[in-house]
């Protein structure tokens, strides 16, 4: 509980405002996604992007293997549709110039604005690795927490490595 709370203290001190990229702050600058495949399914409001994906917003970059997005589609030929939900999976990375943040999957949900990085996440930032089992953070309000589940055996804590500069 200790550490949960340390972490979560020092996520606040060191803010990791690097998800603009789904936070939408660049919301009207252009998102590109390359992807090695890339299937639309209308009726369900889905796209599916397959093999090294990467999904680029101004100056940061998303990377993972398979990328579902899925999208309200608002009946108007004049707007575009809105993104309700996100779900990455294999190799997960998020760049920007200050941080990286790394795991196995993320998911965003739109509606309530929270970002969920999942499985061996480590996030860098200023000489400062976090690492831990579940990143959440809630792009509305800026908290984030560092979680461990406690899965692994010997069962590890989530954990912070600082380098004093």
């Amino acid at each position: 509980m200790l550490s949960r709370l340390l972490l979560s203290l020092l996520l606040l001190i060191l803010p990791f405002n690097s998800f603009a990229f789904i936070e939408g702050k660049g919301s009207k600058d252009p998102i590109e996604i390359t992807a090695n495949e890339l299937l639309v399914y209308k009726k369900r409001n889905q796209a599916i992007f397959i093999g090294n994906v990467k999904a680029v917003q101004k100056d940061t970059t998303l990377f993972s293997d398979k990328m579902v997005v899925k999208y309200k589609n608002n009946n108007s030929a004049k707007q575009s549709e809105k993104i309700e939900k996100i779900d990455a999976e294999g190799n997960v990375k998020i760049i920007t110039p200050k941080e990286i943040a790394t795991g196995k999957r993320g998911t965003y949900q739109a509606d309530n604005g929270i970002f969920k990085l999942f499985d061996e996440v480590k996030l860098q930032q200023e000489g400062a690795e976090l690492f831990g089992d579940v990143f959440i953070h809630d792009t509305k309000t800026g908290k984030s927490d560092l979680l461990s589940n406690g899965s692994k055996k010997p069962k590890e804590r989530a954990k912070a490595i600082i380098t004093p500069k």
